[in-house]
């Protein structure tokens, strides 16, 4: 079952959405958002999206659980390639506190139906989303991700044989507003940027010795509606080189007004 470029933080590019976004703390006049409704969890909620670049095809992400369903509000999403065989998928755990933030905790990959790879870092969950009584906005940033210990199988790119796993040090910035054209109807949209440095850790290596690479992948998030671009990057002698873009082409959420 093919992956993409990083399979474990490309998996939540669907459904981080919201209410009215505003500017952080004073508001500006604008109206307080309801914290509670910034990520539409619904059950059986969709997003499709073409995938164009290195890799080409479509990919359907659903929420399978109620809210809450799991424990500590944690709901999984099924992440299936539209031309793989029906029991090929992976799902990814997330944890909506429904105050200020979405984080994604866990990962599972099935063949047949049958659980291949699992994965956990709960105790280090990646920040896909911060946000306040006003929402989101321009120039926003926190610490997305201090990890180690991840899998090397969640790396599309597979470093040396040698290497034991992997770390990551990310910081995400909310950083600038775009257009985003769907049905006739044309968005605005947050441009998010994940930023920072892949470690390839080594045990028989002095952690000091352990190499760090850029990494970089791009989010643009509509509020109330939820992602509608992710851009990935490889990392080609330092330079960061485009990749694989998806594209949203269907959702069942509807447009905000």
């Amino acid at each position: 079952m093919r992956k993409l470029l990083l399979v474990l933080i490309a998996g939540l590019a669907l459904i981080l959405a919201g209410c009215t976004t505003g500017t952080n703390g004073d508001g500006n006049g604008q109206q307080k958002i309801d914290t509670q409704a910034f990520f539409p969890n619904d059950q059986d909620n969709y997003w499709q999206y073409e995938l164009t670049g290195d890799q080409t095809g479509t990919v359907t992400q659903t929420i399978i659980d109620d809210p809450g369903y799991l424990l500590a509000g944690q709901q999984r999403i099924r992440n299936h390639y539209d031309d793989d065989p029906e029991g090929d998928y992976w799902d990814s755990t997330i944890i909506d506190d429904e105050e200020d933030s979405v984080e994604f905790i866990g990962i599972e990959i099935y063949q047949d139906d049958s659980r291949e790879e699992w994965a956990l870092w709960d105790d280090d969950p990646l920040t896909l989303l911060k946000w306040d009584d006003y929402g989101i906005d321009e120039g926003d940033n926190w610490d997305a991700w201090e990890v180690s210990g991840i899998p090397t199988w969640m790396f599309g790119i597979f470093p040396p044989e040698e290497i034991d796993s992997l770390g990551f040090d990310l910081v995400a910035e909310v950083a600038d507003t775009v257009d985003f054209e769907y049905d006739k109807e044309t968005l605005t949209a947050y441009l998010i940027e994940f930023t920072g440095d892949v470690t390839f850790e080594d045990g028989e290596v002095d952690p000091e010795d352990w190499e760090d690479y850029k990494f970089q992948i791009d989010y643009t998030f509509v509020p109330e509606f939820g992602w509608v671009m992710i851009q990935q990057y490889t990392n080609e002698f330092g330079s960061m080189v485009p990749t694989v873009l998806s594209t949203l082409i269907d959702t069942n959420v509807p447009i905000p007004d």
